[in-house]
């Protein structure tokens, strides 16, 4: 997207392809600015990156401009949702020892969902994990069906969701335990 003429490009190769998906694989940097948002709004398919949620770990990672912060780099991933017709595959890469502990995992997380990318995300555990609870208990999809999509066995399929049900368990009585004390905190 730092292409000046991107959208030209884009329109030009719908006019004469139009046969063809286009993709357009992007660090998502530029994504606050409206009108690079509107330049690829005709693309089938578009690949941003995502590999940090705080400011802290987004700077580690990426180095970016002064300018651009983890929060308004993420707010113009969920604004280019917001206006896109077509589909986002999210591309997230972890990193052992910078992005790959739990409190960033989390922030991830809580991105992606409100970024909303299409695509199965099984590329990572956490994913994996996601799929089964999301496909299995949110959509009430077959264990036979759930488990040919994730391209994994049944009885795989069932010890991942043991595991995916006490993560979540253990997620729900960590806010528990944080709803407790911010009542105590505040009487």
């Amino acid at each position: 997207t730092l292409n000046s003429h991107i959208g030209e490009i884009i329109n030009f190769i719908k006019a004469n392809k139009p046969d063809i998906p286009l993709a357009v694989l992007t660090n998502g940097t530029l994504f606050g600015n409206k009108k690079v948002r509107d330049e690829i709004i005709d693309a089938d398919l578009v690949l941003p990156s995502l590999d940090a949620a705080s400011e802290p770990v987004f700077k580690k990672i990426n180095r970016p401009s002064a300018l651009l912060s983890a929060d308004n780099y993420i707010k113009g991933l969920i604004d280019f949702r917001k206006e896109f017709a077509g589909k986002i595959w999210l591309e997230v890469m972890l990193i052992a020892d910078y992005n790959n502990h739990e409190e960033e995992l989390l922030r991830l997380k809580e991105a992606i969902e409100k970024i909303k990318p299409e695509g199965t995300r099984r590329f990572t555990l956490d994913w994996v994990l996601y799929n089964i609870l999301e496909m299995k208990f949110l959509k009430g999809q077959k264990v036979r069906d759930v488990a040919k999509r994730l391209a994994m066995s049944e009885a795989n399929l069932y010890r991942k969701q043991k595991v995916a049900i006490e993560v979540v368990a253990k997620t729900i009585l960590e806010m528990e335990k944080q709803a407790r004390e911010d009542v105590k905190d505040s009487s």
